[in-house]
């Protein structure tokens, strides 16, 4: 006869890609939780969604497209010490509120141009190093009110 607590382990069975169904969830905190591969599509689905930290996972895919676009109310970004890759996801400072993007220590790669961090108006720390970025500096970093910079050598990143 199972005990109380092994009855309702049965009951509260979740699957990851169940998450999507959580509407109203505003906070995803899965660092260090052991996931590989993919994220689920569904996330994208949570359109109240203000803290996302997936950081230190074994992630291996390209960041869905419509992160931006889908996380409106999003403040805080972490998919950082994965092993993601592609380029910069241009669209995530559509969500205008992003104060904090960590993508460091990833395979990212390409050039960060001025549009891709044009509309990260409140962003106050971007941590982009380890990555494969290369080309010059987007200038308009410099003009983002709320933002400090520091540099690593062969890498960058900005802080507050």
């Amino acid at each position: 006869m199972p005990t109380k607590s092994e009855d309702v382990a049965q009951k509260i069975q979740f699957s990851i890609d169940d998450i999507g169904k959580l509407l109203k969830l505003e906070q995803i905190l899965l660092q260090r939780s052991g996931f590989y591969d993919e994220i689920p599509t569904s996330i994208v689905e949570l359109k109240g969604l203000t803290t996302v930290d997936l950081s230190q996972n074994n992630l291996t895919v390209v960041l869905p497209s419509r992160i931006g676009s889908s996380f409106k109310k999003l403040v805080t970004f972490d998919a950082s010490q994965n092993n993601l890759f592609g380029s910069y996801p241009n669209g995530i400072c559509e969500s205008t509120g992003l104060t904090s993007l960590s993508l460091h220590t990833n395979n990212f790669e390409g050039i960060l141009t001025n549009t891709s961090v044009a509309n990260c108006v409140n962003l106050e720390r971007l941590e982009l190093q380890n990555n494969g970025f290369h080309g010059d500096f987007p200038t308009n970093l410099w003009s983002l009110p709320k933002i400090k910079v520091g540099f690593r050598v062969k890498s960058l990143i900005l802080y507050q």
